[in-house]
């Protein structure tokens, strides 16, 4: 098993025999370089190079140490109102109202008040369109054809039934295929002839 180069915080004292808040402090100020922040907020250090810079820069001298802190200092800064920017563009979002895309079809979303104009000058468009074609003979309402396609279906079974009772006599008697057929379809061709003459 290979041996773990990033170790946290903690583990790092515990292995070089440190106090926390002073490796901590390090890191903040750019002492360790080898040192970084993780997703959950938790500091992780080189196991090797951290070690040797924290001891290396601990020599360096006070004007060296002084820019550091001025460095570090404006980091903090920027970082603080980088974070307050973020803060408060989250505040703004949630204080802004809803705005619900329009997809056709979905019943919850509001159409763009210039569509639903259109839409309402198409349908009434629609409407008067219609009103003037029933007025004029071309269009018929619905329930009319099906009533009388129910009175056309009628007298057609009701011709067609008839056919044996006239016919059968008739048949009975003669004995020629042809004279039979010819009776037959003399028969069915009058039922149907109602449909031919319309209603």
């Amino acid at each position: 098993m290979s041996e773990k180069i990033w170790i946290t915080l903690s583990e790092f004292c515990a292995v070089y025999d440190m106090k926390v808040p002073t490796v901590k402090d390090a890191c903040l100020k750019g002492r360790i370089a080898s040192c970084r922040k993780t997703k959950t907020g938790r500091w992780e250090l080189h196991k090797k190079k951290a070690f040797r810079e924290f001891h290396d820069n601990k020599k360096i001298n006070q004007h060296t140490k002084t820019a550091m802190d001025t460095r570090n200092i404006l980091l903090a800064q920027s970082e603080n109102q980088r974070q307050y920017n973020l803060e408060q563009s989250v505040i703004e979002a949630k204080q802004k109202p809803k705005q619900v895309q329009y997809t056709p079809g979905n019943s919850e979303s509001i159409p763009p008040l210039e569509f639903s104009k259109q839409r309402k000058e198409h349908y009434a468009a629609e409407k008067t369109k219609t009103e003037y074609m029933k007025a004029a003979g071309s269009l018929v309402d619905l329930k009319d054809v099906r009533k009388t396609y129910r009175e056309i279906a009628k007298t057609v079974k009701d011709n067609l039934l008839k056919v044996p009772d006239r016919v059968s006599p008739l048949l009975a008697v003669e004995t020629d295929e042809r004279k039979i057929m010819n009776m037959l379809d003399k028969e069915i061709r009058e039922a149907l002839e109602f449909l031919s003459k319309g209603v």
